[in-house]
């Protein structure tokens, strides 16, 4: 085995430190392996946007396709990324998690048998996107009390469980103390994007060598006062974003763009929503640098440290109509009497303190063009269950179950029987709800198709994750449902 350290003689003081700091691995490489190969220290940006610690890449192998685009290979493709805790990363396919979720095995083109890793060890496990062959497309979304999201189609819900149908997993029960909120047309509504969950969907700038954004536990985190963006590669002509914003310092003081053309910044074409203490400014900007004030609302809850964090919709059209809402309350309806010509197809973010931002809960969808009424947060404690229809009605009550697509709803006044298609959400009281317990093997699992699960990992193997939870007991599910496996999900947290 050849081993090529790529980097500058001159950088020498490094090199010793690197080979002693990650020698487990490449020892297990030396090892294992029988056919000529390298290794290659890079300089590598780091994932998640880290601090820049110098760290080990094993690169893919020559002819494998990259994680950015093409098939997976699922039978004996090497396009799959395992990441170390130590941010070290190896490509290659994942083999098998061993039962008990001990030990992760892992294949590697210059390895004749697969190489074994302590499941302590590791990070996550990346798999490349691929095409959909024949996934059955879902209609409802349901968030449960752990903060998991799930898709599939309601065929029941009773006192005790909710029964999901789904591709990936067939009939689900899903324990009804675990309901946070459902949505029964939700993954129907044409999402454009819901995330973060890759930190290379997004485009942003270093500072002085040093990243200025990271993802961390699914949520972007502004290190520096830069922004961040991403372009698509088309918006609707009526759209609706949504987001969770968190902040330190006392108050927000951050910018959102949409409609730009300039994913680094809040220059060129946009609409510019600004929050600076209790004052939200909306602005639209040009290329040749011109700003126009659309509008200012006072907001008294974001007086300094009354509150750290809120949710955000935005509805907007191409005839410069813009509809903000925060925490369920609609503030103003905004006109722009001259509706940008050239807009742009991305949105971005940007911190003005130095830190201390966080955003989570992307989510991107066509607008129906329909103006909601003032709503409660979803978020808010809840004695009875609350039942939002289509038309932005809402009722309290408590929703006995879910029969033949139909919801039973009783309520102080009288009982009402509501077909589920005339339901956007119900979301569930807070009072009897019970969150499931942590457990040392815990994983998250990101579905491909977006939401995610976590589960306590029995075993992986022959392309199947089986695992358990309070939330829906044992479960099977195919590897080919996930974009990425995460370990060790605990430590993310605390760190």
């Amino acid at each position: 085995m050849t081993v090529s350290w790529k980097r500058p003689l001159a950088d020498t003081k490094e090199v010793p430190k690197m080979r002693n700091r990650h020698l487990p691995i490449a020892m297990t490489l030396v090892l294992a392996c029988t056919a000529s190969a390298e290794i290659i220290l890079r300089d590598v940006a780091p994932v998640d946007g880290a601090s820049d610690k110098r760290r080990i890449e094993v690169p893919e192998p020559s002819g494998t396709h990259s994680l950015s685009g093409g098939e997976t290979g699922e039978a004996g493709g090497y396009a799959q990324v395992l990441e170390f805790i130590n941010r070290d990363l190896l490509h290659g396919r994942l083999a098998s998690v061993s039962a008990g979720g001990n030990a992760i095995r892992w294949h590697h083109e210059s390895s004749e048998q697969p190489l074994s890793f302590s499941v302590t060890a590791i990070s996550r496990v990346t798999f490349p996107r691929r095409k959909r062959r024949g996934d059955r497309s879902h209609s409802a979304v349901v968030r449960l009390t752990n903060d998991d999201s799930l898709r599939g189609d309601i065929v029941s819900l009773d006192k005790d469980v909710l029964i999901l149908d789904t591709w990936y997993a067939g009939r689900m029960k899903v324990q009804r103390a675990m309901l946070r909120s459902l949505s029964p047309g939700a993954a129907r509504s044409h999402v454009i994007y819901d995330g973060p969950t890759d930190l290379t969907d997004w485009s942003f700038n270093n500072y002085n060598n040093q990243p200025t954004w990271r993802l961390k536990a699914e949520t972007l985190e502004a290190l520096q006062a830069y922004p961040i963006g991403r372009l698509f590669t088309s918006l609707p002509d009526m759209v609706s974003i949504e987001f969770e914003a968190e902040w330190l310092g006392g108050y927000p003081q951050f910018c959102f763009t949409l409609f730009t053309d300039n994913a680094q910044g809040t220059s060129g074409n946009c609409y510019m929503l600004q929050l600076s203490g209790t004052s939200f400014y909306v602005y639209r900007r040009t290329q040749n640098g011109s700003t126009q004030n659309l509008g200012t609302v006072n907001l008294s809850q974001f007086q300094r440290g009354l509150k750290s964090k809120a949710k955000f919709r935005i509805l907007a059209d191409k005839k410069g109509r813009l509809i903000p809402i925060v925490d369920g309350n609609v503030l103003q309806q905004f006109a722009d009497s001259q509706p940008m010509q050239n807009r742009g197809n991305g949105i971005s973010f940007q911190s003005q303190n130095n830190a201390g931002l966080k955003i989570r809960g992307i989510r991107i969808t066509r607008w129906d063009g329909s103006l909601p009424k003032v709503l409660g947060s979803s978020d808010t404690e809840t004695e009875e269950d609350l039942v939002r229809f289509m038309n932005d009605d809402q009722v309290s009550g408590s929703v006995s179950n879910i029969v033949d697509q139909k919801v039973f709803l009783k309520t102080a006044y009288s009982p009402l029987e509501v077909p589920l298609s005339r339901v956007s959400q119900i979301v569930f009281a807070t009072a009897s709800a019970e969150r499931a317990r942590r457990n040392k093997g815990d994983i998250t699992a990101i579905f491909a198709s977006g939401g995610k699960i976590t589960v306590d990992l029995v075993s992986l193997d022959k392309g199947v994750v089986k695992g358990k939870s309070e939330n829906i007991g044992e479960i099977s599910m195919p590897v080919r449902a996930f974009r990425r496996l995460l370990f060790n999900i605990y430590r993310r947290t605390e760190e």
